[in-house]
């Protein structure tokens, strides 16, 4: 089965198609039907959009592609490009010609996240460039940061969160780990996509790359700390359902 027809497969299962509308409706019980209807065409437009571009001889996992879709309904959030929170992010197999896919997340995304399971109040994220007054003081205490007039080339990225108990917690990534990550980016377009432009940070959205991939890094510290100390800020639907994706990707991997 080509990707095409897998994507037009997953737009007409309405078993999925009711699953996904109840697991939204949890996470945002005042959306409207009309609403709901629109997160869902958005998500089968992105898988579509996906589907499309992707170089003929890879496959993409009909399973992977499903939980993924689950997983955007239980956290909320839209795959529309007005809402930049969240996108389908393919990964190799060990097989190499068949695609995982997960969820990705964007800026807004990752805040709504923040936000919802780290019980963040406040959350910023900041390029600094050569030019401008900057002094990293550790995670746990908010850096100094002026801006210059004239910034200069980039230097590093922060990002930081205020937690609902006062603490900031904080994340920064020099030059080298911003550079390091774009050049997998532009590579992971080229293998899968034949086409560089095909990453973001290839076009104008490029120092919001560093920006997102330093809240992604905050996300990913803090996300597993509170999976592990403060279960209670994640709902327990939320918590199955992880469960679920996790058992069934394992088996997937397992299988080829």
């Amino acid at each position: 089965m080509n990707n095409e027809c897998m994507a037009i497969r997953v737009a007409k299962n309405d078993q999925l198609k009711q699953k996904y509308l109840s697991e939204l409706r949890i996470a945002k019980p005042k959306l409207g039907e009309t609403s709901a209807e629109i997160y869902w065409r958005d998500a089968l437009q992105a898988l579509s959009a996906l589907a499309n571009s992707l170089n003929p001889s890879v496959q993409l996992n009909l399973k992977s592609i499903e939980l993924t879709l689950l997983q955007s309904a239980e956290f909320g959030l839209s795959f529309s490009e007005r809402h930049k929170e969240a996108y389908l992010e393919v990964t190799e197999s060990a097989t190499k010609n068949v695609l995982f896919i997960s969820l990705g997340l964007k800026f807004n995304g990752l805040r709504s996240r923040l936000i919802k399971c780290c019980g963040a109040r406040f959350v910023e994220t900041q390029v600094v460039h050569e030019n401008d007054t900057f002094e990293w003081r550790g995670k746990l205490k908010e850096p100094l940061y002026i801006q210059a007039k004239e910034p200069g080339e980039v230097k590093c990225c922060y990002g930081g969160v205020l937690l609902v108990d006062g603490q900031y917690v904080g994340c920064m990534l020099t030059f080298e780990e911003l550079m390091a990550i774009e050049e997998a980016d532009k590579q992971r377009a080229v293998d899968m996509f034949n086409d560089m432009d095909q990453s973001y940070y290839s076009g104008p959205y490029r120092k919001r790359m560093y920006e997102i991939a330093t809240l992604r890094r905050l996300y990913t510290e803090l996300i597993s700390q509170f999976n592990e100390d403060e279960g209670s800020h994640i709902s327990s639907n939320e918590i199955s359902l992880a469960n679920e994706i996790e058992k069934e990707l394992n088996e997937l991997a397992v299988g080829g």
